[in-house]
């Protein structure tokens, strides 16, 4: 009888642990969304800030690559497999 009392102790011990971390959790989720809330929606989806044309003295960038949907890709291939001996 005193075993089976420990037994229940123990799985109480247990839960509450475990009902403690789950608490942790929750704060730790819940502090996160609070800050989350105080972002810009730009910030809360993490977008980069939109890009601005340039003004009329500022310097060119670099031009924009040209698109290589018509060139061929290069890539090198596995050899075959050797030959199956049974072994």
């Amino acid at each position: 009888m005193l075993e089976d009392s420990l037994v229940h102790i123990d799985r109480i011990l247990v839960i509450e642990a475990m009902v403690d971390d789950m608490r942790s959790q929750n704060e730790a989720t819940h502090r996160l969304l609070r800050d989350l809330n105080k972002l810009s929606p730009a910030q809360a989806r993490n977008v980069p800030d939109p890009i601005r044309p340039p003004t009329r003295g500022s310097a060119q960038s670099s031009p924009i690559p040209t698109s290589s949907a018509g060139q061929r890709k290069n890539f090198l291939k596995p050899s075959a497999p050797s030959k199956f001996n049974g072994d």
